[in-house]
């Protein structure tokens, strides 16, 4: 089950859409830096750390779900063998102990599934920071070009949407 969720979530999950996204992404800093040269080198500054997030979420959380299917696969093995031999277990007696067994592995598993998802979790909220950060950083300095008049609110808001458009993908 778990192999079937990886394929699927590499041929229509994120990194998909990532490498969707990237020309584009490509486009918008380009129009970006058009239209509202002042603020885009927040946007420069701000996308390697994006970057650098995705990579190191990306690890994290492929070794979290190492983890997570190898207990899981643990603990299905176990409980596997102990239906297979369940006249061989009633008649040593032993029915509590491989029962004690069974659920010290099923609590790993879920132990291992909470970390991941408090990985997860975490680096959700990482990228959503990141990507406030940068909407306020380029809301900040454009409004300082916009007081000296180095461009106008409407590039400001262009320039706002369309980062937001570039950091959606990277947040994923």
């Amino acid at each position: 089950r778990h192999d079937v969720d990886a394929v699927r979530n590499a041929l229509g999950g994120p990194p998909a859409l990532l490498f969707i996204e990237l020309p584009f992404a490509v486009i918008f800093l380009v129009i970006i830096a058009v239209i509202a040269a002042p603020v885009v080198w927040v946007l420069v500054v701000m996308l390697p750390l994006f970057v650098l997030m995705g990579v190191l979420s990306g690890r994290t959380i492929a070794r979290a779900n190492r983890r997570e299917i190898d207990a899981a696969i643990a603990r299905d093995a176990l409980l596997v063998e102990a239906v297979a031999g369940r006249t061989t277990l009633k008649a040593l007696d032993i029915g509590r102990r491989v029962q004690g067994e069974l659920e010290d592995r099923h609590a790993g598993a879920v132990e291992t599934a909470l970390r991941r998802g408090v990985w997860t979790d975490g680096f959700g909220n990482m990228g959503l920071a990141l990507a406030l950060m940068t909407t306020v950083g380029m809301t900040a300095v454009g409004a300082l070009a916009i007081v000296e008049q180095q461009m106008t609110i409407g590039a400001l808001i262009a320039a706002n949407m369309l980062s937001n458009r570039i950091t959606a993908p990277l947040n994923q």
